[in-house]
């Protein structure tokens, strides 16, 4: 047997072969099932953005929805696809539907579109000319328009759960004809992350790599990917977001691990420290302001020793703050402050509060301003 035996260059990569051909076939998100059927089943034009992590299928499910709806797909991908395309596309659509055929617009990395590709593509939208479906591994309200998040509906994709992966790769051995060993399967389930394209990629092209017919741990892991570790600009707030609300929780252990997420995505240390300074005035403040001596050290500390040790600095800080009393008082402090300078003129200086400009203003025969501090004063 030939390295180069195992599959022939004519048939398709195993993510596409493996593809399922109806909805019933899709494995996972069962918590859109409803809505999904709901967007199946309307006699009228629908929009809908799919948005969630990398593999989680999103292609998948555009293209079977097309084909439940009986409408002819036109898949777009952003960066490759201008006004000009757009407005093309639209004189098709109109004339395919004289000809009582719909069309689907499926727009892949719908977050990268510009304002003029945008406003090409929201009329055909707001006017039911097409249906639209639009995917973003990004979180579509910080990269999206209002005007489209008004006109479209959200469907949340969540990574695929071990028991989903476990199905696909099932189906995937049959396919390659090959088996895993014990401990390289639980190395290759974890290895994907939820994403069921690297769980693929990694055994197609383990099993293209060997001749063995069972896959060992030696053998995936020398095909592991940086890219599997990689950290986009949504998860990245979304780790973040959920470190700083369960330490506001006082919720320790799941601030350590939510810590460890995000180190894991590849999170820069010193991005983390800097949040739990910010954190150790704004939310535990004044009830232990000892909190803040400690994240700075830690942020210091993270500096001078670098990864992987600093993991440890991190989550010794992550544990101090999560248990410490909590106080807002700084923040709505110089919040309302700031609110009130804002709103009314710069008052006078009282002369007890000016400090040696008043002793200068009186050897120059100066005569202090009256201080001023409004009606309340």
């Amino acid at each position: 047997m030939s390295l180069f035996d195992e599959r022939s260059p004519t048939r398709p990569p195993l993510a596409e072969e493996l593809r399922p051909q109806r909805l019933e076939e899709v494995v996972g998100q069962e918590h859109l099932r409803a809505r999904i059927g709901a967007l199946v089943n309307s006699d009228r034009p629908v929009a809908a953005i799919l948005t969630g992590p990398p593999g989680t299928g999103k292609t998948t499910l555009a293209r079977l929805i097309a084909a439940a709806r009986h409408e002819a797909l036109v898949e777009l991908h952003a960066s490759d696809t201008g006004v000009r395309e757009l407005r093309d596309e639209r004189i098709r659509a109109e004339r395919a539907r004289r000809l009582g055929t719909s069309t689907l617009w499926f727009v892949d990395e719908f977050h990268r579109l510009s304002r003029t590709q945008l406003d090409a593509l929201l009329a055909p939208i707001e006017h039911g000319e097409v249906s639209f479906l639009g995917a973003t591994t990004e979180n579509p309200a910080a990269t999206l328009s209002p005007a489209l998040l008004s006109r479209a509906e959200v469907l949340r994709l969540r990574p695929l759960g071990p028991m989903h992966l476990e199905a696909i790769l099932e189906r995937a051995l049959a396919v390659l004809g090959r088996t895993l060993a014990p401990d390289a399967r639980t190395w290759l389930l974890r290895a994907a992350r939820g994403d069921a394209r690297v769980l693929l990629r990694l055994l197609e092209r383990a099993s293209a790599t060997t001749m063995s017919d069972a896959l060992e741990v030696a053998t995936l892991e020398r095909l592991v990917e940086p890219s599997v570790l990689g950290l986009d600009a949504s998860s990245h707030y979304e780790l973040a977001s959920a470190l700083i609300k369960s330490m506001r929780q006082s919720q320790d252990r799941e601030a350590v691990r939510w810590l460890a997420a995000s180190l894991d995505a590849g999170e820069d240390p010193r991005f983390v420290a800097r949040r739990l300074m910010i954190f150790a005035s704004e939310d535990v403040g004044l009830a232990d302001s000892q909190a803040l001596v400690v994240a700075t050290a830690a942020a210091d500390a993270v500096e001078r020793v670098g990864m992987p040790e600093a993991r440890i600095i991190l989550a010794h800080a992550v544990l101090y703050l999560a248990r410490a009393p909590k106080s807002r008082e700084a923040y709505d402090a110089i919040e309302a402050a700031l609110k009130a300078a804002s709103h009314s003129p710069r008052p006078l200086v009282p002369e007890e509060l000016r400090g040696a400009i008043v002793g200068i203003e009186r050897r120059r025969g100066i005569q202090p301003d009256k201080p001023s501090l409004g009606p309340d004063a």
